[in-house]
């Protein structure tokens, strides 16, 4: 929940935001409840959630890439002097 108070009228504008937007849960579960539990020692959690298959395979896939190593003083090798296109990631395979 976001609350803010207009300064110029005194109103005050309350904004709901989801914890997690529909589009990315399974789409068997769209319609369905779905039940939040908020213990205090752990992180939130949710018994009946589950993500959609599309989103998942999209995080996998982003966070399987290699990562750039850093060095000091880089110097490229003469046969990396021209600029490579870096590889695209679609985010939805369709």
């Amino acid at each position: 929940m976001n609350i803010e108070v207009r300064q110029d009228t005194g109103q005050i504008a309350v904004q709901l935001i989801p914890y997690i937007f529909r589009e990315f849960v399974d789409m068997s579960l769209r319609t369905k409840t779905v039940t939040w539990s908020f213990p205090k020692n752990t992180v939130v959690t949710s018994p009946d959630l589950e993500v959609d298959s599309a989103l998942q395979k999209q995080y996998e896939n982003v966070f399987s890439q290699p990562g750039g190593q850093l060095t000091q003083n880089p110097q490229p090798a003469p046969e990396q002097s021209e600029q490579k296109e870096p590889e695209l990631v679609k985010l939805f395979d369709e």
